[in-house]
């Protein structure tokens, strides 16, 4: 069993960028033995995917395979068939002044790590088909199944790797937050196959990166970048770098990540920011993000703690430990612990936006609900006064 913490999904989109970028996913030979693998999955494990579909959806096996696995296989088996077509090259024509000798042609090449987000009513076919496509055209791919069919999820988080390239195919399982980490452009640091934080892009890269990820996906613009500080001591360089970007029209807005207030104040200098996004939880006391809320709220910029329930357990996921301010609230208002971190988490101010991360169908409506949690002011003062004892 492994009990090492589930991959970030930056992480996970930073290592397949570097395996396509090494030219793994490019041989037709890696390009058809994947969709065979695929196509054993689906073979060899059907009964367990049907099993899940079946949990999810309450689809009769023959529904599943008619609809989903037998579907995805005769997907497969026609693009096996064509794919050598395909990927010829298609003639191109070449202006006079050239001669006669000179040729052209178009040649079909892979565009780099796709992420395919699954719905849940069809969360197999819906997931595994593109991702048919996405191995035939050379790509490595992110696959994101839906939340919503946690069976199903769980199922296909457990075959791909055990089927497919995983240097080059990664799952990854979550709710909203796994897939806007995975959605959002966040151009300034990462971390290395060594677990250590690095620069992964200099001001002057940046445009290139943030024009990937429009063809990526697809647009003409992106809403909200995030630049995410590490080690610099100054983010203005490289907060100037994306408001050049913002006044072309690439990018709508702009935010911060893991920041203090002497970066706000340099953002700021340069171009608006609407949002920033710093560890933040009940049981964490920092005198300087609590610095950076009151000046969110005071520059009408909204402040979006992570791990606001994970608390000091951070990616490991949602802490166990809870204090006895937070348990006797909790029995007061006949709550869970985590809902009452949430609602004090959103009592710091209007500006304040909470985005607890869950698979797990039953606590995203624990936490939806967590919003309409009203706690008393002597509720929120010994929550307080727990909070500062723990620093």
């Amino acid at each position: 069993m492994n009990d090492s913490p589930p991959e970030r999904p930056a992480d996970v989109v930073a290592r397949l960028r570097a395996a396509y970028a090494a030219g793994r996913t490019r041989p037709v030979e890696w390009r058809t033995g994947q969709l065979r693998r695929l196509r054993a999955m689906l073979t060899e494990r059907g009964a367990d995917l049907a099993a899940a579909l079946n949990a999810d959806l309450g689809k009769s096996g023959a529904e599943a395979y008619r609809t989903e696995i037998d579907f995805t296989v005769r997907e497969i088996d026609h693009t096996l068939e064509h794919l050598a077509e395909w990927l010829r090259p298609e003639p191109a024509p070449v202006p006079a002044h050239l001669g006669a000798d000179a040729t052209a042609w178009t040649q079909y090449d892979p565009l780099g790590v796709v992420l395919v987000i699954a719905p849940w009513n069809y969360p197999a076919q819906l997931l595994l088909a593109p991702v048919v496509g996405a191995l035939a055209s050379g790509n490595a791919v992110v696959a994101k199944p839906s939340e919503l069919a946690p069976a199903t999820s769980a199922v296909l988080a457990e075959l791909i790797p055990a089927y497919l390239d995983t240097d080059a195919v990664a799952v990854v399982e979550g709710a909203i937050p796994e897939t806007t980490a995975l959605l959002a452009a966040r151009v300034g640091p990462y971390r290395d196959h060594h677990g250590e934080w690095g620069t992964s892009a200099r001001p002057d890269q940046l445009r290139g990166r943030v024009e990937e990820n429009l063809r990526q996906l697809g647009r003409d613009h992106l809403d909200l970048v995030y630049l995410r500080r590490m080690r610099q001591a100054s983010i203005a360089e490289h907060f100037g770098a994306l408001a050049e970007l913002r006044e072309a029209g690439l990018i709508r807005h702009l935010g911060i990540s893991g920041v203090e207030p002497r970066h706000l104040a340099e953002a700021l200098e340069i171009a608006p920011v609407v949002s920033v996004q710093n560890r933040y939880a009940v049981d964490r006391p920092d005198p300087v993000d609590d610095e950076v809320l009151r000046l969110c709220g005071e520059h009408g910029i909204a402040f979006v703690p992570f791990y606001a329930v994970a608390g000091e357990t951070g990616e490991r996921g949602a802490t166990t430990a809870h204090d006895d301010a937070v348990l006797s609230v909790a029995r007061a208002h006949g709550v869970s612990p985590a809902q009452v971190r949430i609602a004090w988490t959103l009592h710091q101010g209007p500006h304040v936006l909470a985005i607890p991360g869950t698979g797990n169908p039953g606590h995203l409506v624990e936490n939806v609900a967590a919003g309409a949690l009203r706690l008393t002011g002597e509720e929120r003062a010994r929550l307080d006064e727990a909070r500062a004892q723990a620093g």
